[in-house]
Order: C-alpha cells, then structure tokens, then sequence
C-alpha cells in the first residue's frame, strides 16, 4: 500500500512524502503528471524527522524535484507517482486527468467526470468494477454495492461495512480517507448527516449508508449536477441492509420514506488526506464484495 501527501507545488516545484509499506522507497525514482503528461522527475531522498518519529522506515520519505507545469494547465492537475507502480499521489481537492472548477465534485459535469473515469481506466489505474461504481456515481449520484463477508475474516457486519466504507470513501477521492461514522435516530438526523457528510475542502463529496436491518431511501438520480430544482415525486427507490452500502453523493436530495426504519442507520463519510502520524503500518483487514473489484478487498488506496 502507497501511503503519501504532495505538500506543496507550484509551476517549478513539487515537494511531498511517499511511503510503502512492502518496499523500503529511499532513492526510488518519482515521476510528475499533468493531464496523463510527464512534467518532471525526481528522488524519494529527502530526511523527514516527522515521518521517522512515526515509525515509518528510516525517515527518508520526503521528495522535493523541480517541474515545468504547461502554461494553461491548473496547479490541481498535478499528480505524482513512483516509477515503477501504477498508485498515484493526489492533492487535496485535485482533479485527475484534465482541468476542472474547484469545489465538489457534483458541481462538475457529468461528461467532465466521466472523462477522468475513462482516463483512469485506460491506464489501469483503476480496476473495471471500481469503474462501474465511479461512472455510476457520476451519472447519477448514487450506487448500490454488495458486502460479502468472508467466514475467514473475524469481524462483526458493521465492522466489515466500515472497512468497506472506508474502501469505498477513498475510491471517489484517490486518497487516504479519515473515517467518520454516525448511528442516526430518525428522519432528521440522517438528512443531516447526509448533508453535512461532505467534506469538500478535502475533495470527499460522497457518503455510505448501511443498516444491520432493511430499509430503504428515495434518491432522486442526478441531483448532484446541479440544474433546476430537483422533484422528489422523481426519487427512486435504493434499499439499505446488512448485505448491502450505499454510496451517495452528499448533493443529492434523498427522500424519507414512510414505513421505513432509521433508526440503525450508520451514516460513514470522511476527510480525505494523510497525517504522518496515522501512517505507522498495521495489518491490513481485508473485506470481500460481492460486486467484484478485487482492488477493494485489498485496498483501494493502491490508487
């Protein structure tokens, strides 16, 4: 797993820390992108006090290596990556594979978004089922994804949600993501918790959903877009149990529905970014889903 940050930048300079948990990185050759174009290279041969207090290997973490950033291409669009891996280090708030307006991401359009999906894609920085969820969530701000618990991992189901959750979180922000998880009791504290979910100073703009007992929320499909006022006489029905997550995009307008039980609801969202200090190595807990994506059990953030 690649843990890191890119801490500054500019047209001339990037500079950052980059960490791996199977492999010692010191000297290791890392590269700078815009827009998929190679605008720079460097070496992982920097001294950081921070990151040798947090246990991460010799402390010799850091990179700082100059750049020549296009003349009409945005400082967010600058990504970098070792040589010889596919993971990606991204700012907060960046947007891979193209310029973009800054702020959440449902304020861009849904060609923009599936642009960079398709970009992703084709350069096998994501794997096809993670493609499915994100093109999904770009269209319509919201997807369903099966939770299979393996009978060799011991974990309770919201446990196995909540490491799934996470996976989910840090795949439609390419980042590190601090969870945060809240039981809601009613109505109005789950509308809230959806609402307030997002996190887009980070680039998190998106929530889970998951229930140890069935039930169910309208979602009004493509509400995350903008545009005129959304109707919820249009919502469609998206159920929620133990089985099963929810990804919502914070923006989208959910719907009640009468009958149903919120009273177990677990709302996960997050911030996105990596503090040296949450980085000391920890076995991982992998979580299968049924939806597929092998890069999800073991770790999204392989992105």
């Amino acid at each position: 797993m690649i843990k890191g940050a890119i801490e500054e930048v500019s047209a001339q300079l990037v500079s950052g820390w980059i960490y791996s948990r199977t492999a010692p990185l010191r000297d290791a050759l890392i590269l700078a992108f815009s827009d998929g174009v190679c605008i720079g290279t460097g070496r992982v041969d920097r001294f950081r006090q921070d990151l040798a207090d947090a246990g991460l290997d010799d402390g010799y973490l850091g990179f700082s290596f100059p750049i020549s950033l296009p003349e009409h291409a945005e400082l967010a669009s600058v990504v970098v990556r070792l040589a010889d891996a596919e993971a990606l280090l991204l700012q907060r708030g960046s947007r891979v594979g193209g310029a973009g307006t800054p702020g959440r991401a449902g304020e861009l359009k849904a060609d923009d978004m599936l642009r960079r999906i398709r970009w992703l894609r084709r350069r096998n920085i994501i794997a096809g089922a993670e493609y499915d969820i994100l093109r999904g969530l770009a269209r319509f701000g919201v997807h369903e994804v099966p939770l299979d618990m393996d009978p060799t991992v011991p974990q309770s189901p919201e446990e196995a949600a909540a490491t799934l959750g996470r996976k989910l979180l840090e795949l439609t922000v390419l980042n590190e993501v601090t969870l945060r998880t809240e039981r809601v009791t009613d109505v109005d504290s789950m509308l809230r918790a959806i609402r307030d979910g997002g996190d887009p100073a980070s680039g998190a703009s998106h929530v889970i959903l998951w229930s140890p007992v069935p039930t169910r929320v309208g979602v009004v499909e493509g509400g995350h877009l903008g545009g005129p006022g959304a109707d919820s006489a249009g919502a469609v029905d998206y159920h929620v149990d133990a089985s099963n997550l929810l990804v919502l995009h914070a923006g989208c307008l959910v719907v009640p529905r009468p009958g149903a039980d919120y009273r177990s609801l677990l709302v996960m969202s997050g911030t996105a970014g990596t503090d040296p200090a949450d980085c000391v190595p920890a076995r991982p807990e992998p979580v299968r889903s049924s939806e597929g994506p092998r890069p999800l059990q073991a770790s999204v953030t392989r992105l």
